[in-house]
């Protein structure tokens, strides 16, 4: 089997989600770039609870199967246009966090209120215009929500989609953007959330973009 250790972290960080309630069932999905043109990426409809490391498909960036015997994700379309689209993305993860879900369907933008959020996220988790599950349309809404920048994006009456270096990075941020959902719902309960000051937001944002542009190796 090639690239085994991808493989295994791709199934690795699927279980994660799984076990950390990120996604529930079979939802969800786990790529990894391994080469220029090829992607590892989790299966449709398997259990994360039994997935395999050969369980994992490997795809071109045309979507064309190079190797596995099961059906790659219907988002496979997500997944390899954010690479594509971007150098710093080798990594993209699709889940359904409870609170950042609630703000999807809500069709409201994650705000970014917390200054760590800001370095990590550079502002507010935007949303995807909606289109039909597993379509080219909204792979297409995704990285245009993304832009240049972004980390992440809401698909309005779905989920969440993390696209980053590496899994250990896309997997934190879902986490952490799911417990800011949380924390946001909390803080308007309470009469509502009140913005950094401009000039905490600038400069958090100013450290975020820098990071981002290092990844792009634009710096």
């Amino acid at each position: 089997m090639r690239y085994e250790a991808e493989r295994t972290a791709v199934v690795s960080t699927a279980r994660e989600l799984f076990e950390r309630d990120l996604v529930a069932g079979t939802s969800g999905n786990v790529s990894l770039q391994v080469e220029d043109d090829l992607v590892a990426i989790t299966p449709h409809g398997t259990r994360y609870e039994t997935m395999q490391p050969t369980d994992i498909i490997l795809v071109d960036l045309q979507g064309d199967v190079v190797e596995g015997d099961l059906q790659p994700s219907v988002e496979t379309a997500i997944h390899l246009r954010a690479i594509a689209a971007r150098r710093d993305v080798t990594a993209v993860v699709h889940s359904h966090p409870l609170y950042a879900s609630m703000f999807a369907l809500a069709h409201r933008p994650i705000p970014a209120l917390i200054d760590e959020f800001v370095v990590e996220c550079g502002a507010e988790i935007p949303c995807a215009g909606y289109a039909i599950s597993g379509t080219d349309d909204l792979a297409q809404n995704v990285v245009a929500a993304l832009g240049a920048f972004g980390r992440a994006a809401l698909m309005v009456n779905h989920g969440l989609v993390v696209a980053h270096t590496d899994l250990d990075h896309c997997l934190a941020l879902t986490a952490a953007i799911d417990r800011t959902a949380h924390i946001v719902l909390g803080a308007e309960s309470l009469g509502g959330a009140v913005p950094l000051p401009a000039e905490a937001a600038n400069l958090y944002t100013a450290v975020y973009e820098y990071k981002v542009k290092e990844a792009k190796g634009e710096t």
